[in-house]
């Protein structure tokens, strides 16, 4: 292709093809696996993927959450990449050094061995008991005030049974 200009033509010289590549960046994947958590767990359990730009860097933290205990919130890992998306550098205190992936393949291995580990299912145990305990609670006190004829509360009172008020 040429352009017409006032010294002749001008030929384009990018020997790019611009059509955007089918690549999935760190994010992308970051996100599926937030999705497939969610499904994994019927919506009790979700993360959130927040990600910030730092100078020449690209941070994406992964942040594991109970969606009916907003406060118990855990950064599972932290994947840092360049423009080029690799090396993408991981940090999780389930690894003992960050690890450093030269492509697509070594970051899902690194992944899998922190969303695999014995630390991440104890994590997810703790969530899910809690969730299902706080849903037996809020449903125990739903069944007492329509019992009671009352309204339903608007708020969770859980009391200790083994040391009541």
């Amino acid at each position: 292709m040429a352009v017409k200009a006032e010294s002749g033509w001008i030929n384009d010289l990018w020997g790019v093809d611009f059509s955007l590549p089918n690549l999935m960046t760190p994010r992308a994947v970051l996100m599926t696996q937030a999705d497939y958590l969610e499904t994994h767990s019927a919506g009790v359990l979700d993360a959130d993927v927040e990600t910030a730009v730092l100078d020449d860097r690209m941070a994406h933290a992964f942040t594991l959450r109970a969606t009916r205990l907003p406060a118990f919130r855990e950064t599972m890992l932290t994947a840092t990449h360049g423009v080029r998306l690799f090396p993408v550098t991981v940090q999780s205190e389930s690894l003992k050094k960050p690890a450093i992936c030269e492509d697509m393949a070594a970051f899902e291995t690194v992944l899998r061995r922190i969303l695999g580990s014995r630390e991440t299912a104890s994590l997810i145990r703790a969530l899910l008991t809690q969730s299902r305990e706080l849903d037996a609670a809020r449903a125990e006190q739903r069944a007492a005030a329509s019992l009671n004829g009352t309204k339903r509360p608007t708020h969770l009172i859980v009391q200790d049974r083994a040391h009541p008020n």
